[in-house]
């Protein structure tokens, strides 16, 4: 798992390696004041003069200024990385879950997987860059702070550390229960991100079933969990916290009570007395903040786990296969899929041709949607062969450049109808967008909308009826030209002449296209070569087949 975060992190080694010379510079600069003060308190009040005490308050000025001009620019650097850190984990995590069979997402929550993209992507930025960062800043400051402590007085230094074993054990034996609880509270709020999403998805729902008493107690009832394991894990880390905070609190109390007798005894100056508290106050934070990081860490580590299992390593290598230049054929070749315990193909058997329209018809739940999906390869068959022009499916590579894929639900984006249109088909710049919108019937509407194809559709494409999202989906078809279609319910808010229309300037424009249209009216055979009816298919004789040329 670290071994993927660390290909992503290397690639910022140049801009980690100046934040951390940046970090040095600052950290050797924030060493002098206390110093100075020493020298001040010592030797300048009582053996200089006036223009001594100038000249140091002048030096520690400069200091000042140094640290804040390179603090400015670590700031602006730091932002820049760790933005950069989260733009290359959300895009390979994205792109692998845009890889994975829709299964997947059928079998996941929407609301967990943007809060994978989200908010575990931003822990693991904020580990890689902002804890890490300051751990690697903290111990510089540690490691400087105490070697001036030793170098003013070893004894001194070695009684006031002696608490920090204690704080490291402390750290270490609540990691446990602050990860186990950080881990509830994180599922907790993916189940909250994926119940509003799904509410208002369905918000017709809730509104015709009436049902918003019921889902305002459902959502404090979510609330209740999330308080209870936000509480949880705040208790575990405050323990440790504070824990960690008495016991560094001490530190000052021993170093007046030992340093204090050494002042007594002449051994120390009250100087250097002065300047080890202030060293010694200077330690607090970052110890503190050590510790804390090892729960950040653990916090991290969750989120890095939970986008490191939606990952496949491989999918980064380019596929092997074969390119196809046109599409003569699609052979389903003894193919058999299976749903839990339900068979939903069994040893089918068909080719399609190019050049040739085909009407599946059948009952819901019967497998017409699954052979579109097994051809658009969203699953995979329990056995069975798919063969374009004679090549494995699975050796297709270019395979989405090839098909179009027009379903029943809205398939619009939040963007202007031109570019819903020339949706993933932008290099056809050569196709004029007037005649796709006469093939799909949607000129009339289009120009009669504010910006005509320039108007943007709102997420949920309110400003359109049904029928009008559906020619659209299908003008997108249109203007890539491909030549596989597959229509699943896609003409279902089209009146039956505007279907005829479509299907007609379809096999105009591309006489050479495999058209499968999915549907349940029985229509079909008005304008198709061949119907398949999946109700006539049992699974003892797969190719009695209803077919109509």
């Amino acid at each position: 798992m670290f071994k993927f975060y660390y290909h992503i992190v290397k690639k910022y080694a140049s801009r980690y390696l100046l934040l951390i010379i940046l970090f040095t510079i600052t950290n050797a600069l924030s060493l002098v004041t206390p110093y100075a003060l020493k020298i001040i308190i010592d030797q300048t009040i009582p053996h200089g003069t006036y223009s001594d005490l100038v000249q140091i308050i002048l030096v520690l000025l400069a200091c000042y200024i140094i640290r804040i001009g390179f603090s400015f620019y670590s700031g602006i650097l730091y932002v820049n990385v760790s933005r950069k850190i989260v733009a290359d984990i959300r895009r390979v995590l994205y792109k692998n879950l845009l890889n994975k069979d829709t299964s997947f997402f059928k079998e996941s929550k929407t609301g967990e997987l943007i809060y994978f993209l989200t908010s575990d992507v931003d822990k693991v930025q904020n580990f890689f860059s902002s804890t890490l960062l300051n751990y690697i800043n903290n111990a510089m400051v540690v490691v400087g702070v105490i070697s001036v402590m030793f170098y003013f007085n070893v004894s001194l230094t070695l009684v006031s550390l002696a608490i920090l074993p204690f704080v490291i054990i402390n750290t270490f034996m609540l990691k446990g229960k602050i990860k186990e609880s950080y881990h509830q509270l994180v599922d907790i709020e993916g189940n909250i991100y994926n119940y509003f999403l799904e509410r208002i998805r369905n918000i017709r729902v809730l509104k015709s079933y009436n049902a918003f008493p019921k889902e305002i107690q459902t959502l404090d009832g979510y609330h209740d969990q999330w308080r209870q394991h936000a509480v949880k894990n705040t208790y575990w880390n405050g323990i440790s916290s504070n824990i960690t905070t008495f016991l560094i609190a001490i530190g000052p109390l021993i170093v007046l009570l030992y340093g204090g007798k050494l002042v007594y005894s002449k051994v120390l100056t009250i100087g250097t007395l002065i300047a080890f508290i202030q060293y010694l106050n200077r330690i607090y934070a970052p110890v503190i903040s050590l510790a804390a990081g090892v729960n950040e860490f653990f916090q991290s580590k969750v989120s890095m786990k939970r986008i490191y299992d939606n990952i496949d390593p491989n999918q980064e290598n380019e596929p092997e296969g074969e390119v196809v230049q046109e599409v003569h054929s699609i052979v389903l070749k003894d193919v058999s899929v299976q749903y839990h315990d339900k068979v939903i193909l069994s040893h089918f058997n068909y080719t399609f041709r190019k050049g040739k329209i085909y009407g599946i018809k059948g009952k819901s739940g019967i497998g017409k949607s699954t052979m579109a999906n097994l051809i658009m390869k969203f699953v995979k068959s329990d056995s069975g062969e798919i063969y374009i022009n004679d090549i494995p499916l699975e050796r297709v590579k270019n395979l989405y450049s090839i098909t179009a894929l027009i379903e029943k639900e809205n398939q619009l984006f939040h963007d202007t109808v031109s570019n819903n249109i020339r949706y993933g088909s932008e290099e056809n710049k050569n196709i004029e967008l007037e005649e796709i919108l006469r093939m799909s019937s949607l000129t009339e509407v289009v120009h009669k909308l504010e910006d005509k194809e320039n108007t943007t559709i709102t997420f949920s494409g309110s400003t359109l009826s049904d029928g009008e999202k559906q020619r659209i989906a299908i003008a997108r078809a249109f203007h890539k030209q491909p030549d596989i279609i597959i229509f699943d319910e896609a003409t279902a808010s089209l009146d039956i002449n505007l279907e005829y229309n479509i299907i007609r300037s379809i096999k105009e424009k591309l006489p050479n296209a495999i058209i499968l249209i999915i549907s349940h009216r029985n229509n079909l055979n008005e304008f198709c070569d061949e119907i398949i009816d999946f109700e006539k298919i049992t699974h003892e004789n797969n190719t009695k087949l209803l077919v109509t040329s």
